[in-house]
């Protein structure tokens, strides 16, 4: 009879205040079964739950949910659920050729409840699974459901499944009859949640105006609380497999392999898409990513579906802390590019929110970057640090580390492909501007192109390249370039115009430069032997 628990028994005290701190930030939107779970990602127990579970979320077929049930014992065969099959139907045979259906709808499932109850129903238990009714006679209230469901089914006899807080159980002939089917009674083995619980619970969803404030006026926090947690509509028998696959999670938890756990909660939600089974996910999959060893590209599989539970709490800075750790022991510990490559493509193929997605990015490219800023590789950091820089432009870490690539990447460039590069950077990264230092080696590369131009005797580009210089020369009052390399270009181009016999220029040349380094000897010198 457990389809919730009360958390100290599931989780331990310390979970329980894990639990009541996210209660107290959790968000209840509505359901969005496509993005939190998603069915090409389910682990299956057995090639046998594959088979059954996918192919009844392709077709919705009910000859698949006596599979949907068994599934959760992972040692099920198809010999084993044609055997139960066979059982059932000879239960339902059996109860057809007592001639039962001749009987009116109290004495027919009094009847019928009698004879499952002495046939199969022999022994309660909390923990169980649908096979257990054919194996031992072991049930509870969710799986001797299933079973009368079934029956019921195959009888004919109209029926709802009806969820109450702890508890499930059926009621035949609805809205004529009106006959109630307890499997167990309702206060056998009941657990109660705390009040604490229940009240954090309601405060939250009154926060989020789910509750009103009419309503919550109106009702007292116990009340709240069953209506808002528990189903107020029927359920039919595939979200009582769904019940049942949640159940198998919280006993699987209970023994210490919540991995496995996490899985069935998975393949519950597909079959319930609830509140309970959303907080649980998010639960169970934050306990596991901090507390269990597991593989990198399982762990980006992890933080990638984690990433899904925004409205439950999860929040970007949890999801970028991951990733972030999973890059120290993947890239920095171990110096695997490749897989850290692969665990980022797993985590963005997996992520559905934005902001999330950005902040992945970012942290992937600045990583990577600085992983071969480590080792002097800056041609290969360069890419990485462009594109962390156009997704924060801002960053200063990453405008000054990409600066410092910039200046060693273009260390053996030409003429040309300098000039291109430093006007690429100086247009498509204007925060690059901001840096004393760009501007010192942008401004700087002209005054160098513009003494290399003169030196091959190209007068057009030389004079075309040192009127940039002295254009941001004028704008920066900052720049860390030498007297001697200012007075090096200054000179070589009065030596351009010397040897074209052009004193008039020369001379033109030596003023400009002074005017900029006013207390250069060198330039003093030439000067004072060019107007001799």
């Amino acid at each position: 009879m457990r389809i919730t628990s009360h958390p100290t028994n599931i989780f331990g005290n310390k979970m329980i205040r894990y639990i009541f701190l996210f209660l107290l930030g959790i968000c209840f939107n509505g359901l969005a079964q496509d993005s939190l779970v998603r069915s090409k990602e389910i682990t299956y127990l057995s090639d046998f739950e594959r088979t059954h579970f996918t192919s009844y979320l392709k077709t919705k077929g009910k000859k698949e949910l006596i599979s949907l049930f068994l599934s959760t014992s992972p040692d099920i065969t198809s010999e084993k659920d044609e055997k139960i099959r066979k059982e059932i139907i000879a239960l339902g045979n059996s109860l057809t050729f007592s001639g039962i259906q001749k009987k009116k709808p109290n004495r027919k499932i009094s009847l019928t409840y009698d004879y499952i109850h002495q046939t199969s129903l022999r022994n309660y238990n909390l923990e169980c699974r649908f096979e257990q009714i054919f194996t031992n006679g072991i049930y509870n209230c969710v799986t001797a459901s299933a079973l009368y469901s079934i029956i019921f089914d195959d009888l004919g006899i109209p029926y709802e499944i009806k969820e109450k807080p702890t508890h499930v159980y059926l009621l035949a002939y609805p809205n004529v009859e009106n006959i109630m089917v307890e499997t167990t009674t309702p206060l056998f083995g009941y657990v109660n949640w705390p009040d604490e619980y229940k009240s954090k619970f309601v405060s939250v969803l009154k926060d989020q105006k789910i509750i009103g404030a009419d309503e919550a006026a109106s009702k007292n926090s116990e009340e709240l609380f069953n209506k808002y947690y528990f189903a107020s509509e029927n359920i039919d028998l595939p979200r009582l497999a769904g019940l049942h696959y949640i159940n198998d999670a919280i006993f699987l938890k209970d023994k210490g392999d919540i991995k496995t756990a996490f899985q069935q909660l998975e393949k519950s939600y597909l079959l319930y898409p609830s509140k309970r089974s959303e907080f649980l996910l998010m639960n169970f999959g934050a306990e596991i990513i901090s507390s269990t060893k597991m593989k990198p590209k399982e762990k980006a599989v992890l933080i990638a579906k984690l990433s899904r539970y925004k409205a439950q709490g999860i929040t970007t800075d949890n999801i970028k802390s991951e990733f972030y750790q999973l890059g120290q022991e993947v890239l920095f510990k171990e110096n695997d590019k490749a897989l850290y490559k692969e665990c980022y493509q797993l985590i963005r193929e997996g992520i559905t929110d934005k902001e999330i997605a950005d902040e992945i990015d970012f942290v992937y490219n600045y990583e990577l970057g600085r992983a071969y800023f480590n080792q002097n590789n800056f041609r290969m950091a360069k890419p990485f640090y462009e594109k962390a820089l156009k997704a924060q432009p801002k960053n200063l870490d990453v405008n000054g580390l990409f600066i410092i690539v910039l200046t060693r990447s273009f260390k053996n460039l030409d003429n040309a492909a300098l000039i291109d590069s430093v006007n690429y950077y100086h247009d498509k990264l204007p925060s690059l501007r901001d840096f004393n230092s760009f501007n010192t080696f942008y401004t700087g590369a002209y005054l160098f192109q513009s003494r290399n131009m003169f030196s091959r005797d190209d007068a057009v580009k030389g004079n075309k390249y040192l009127e940039v210089f002295e254009s941001e020369w004028k704008l920066h009052d900052d720049l860390n370039i030498t007297d001697n390399e200012i007075a090096m270009t200054y000179m070589e181009a009065t030596r351009y115009h010397l040897d074209q016999n052009q004193k008039s220029k020369a001379i033109e040349m030596l003023n400009r430069g002074l005017s900029i380094t006013p207390n250069s000897v060198a330039l003093q010198d030439m000067k004072k032997y060019v107007v001799r």
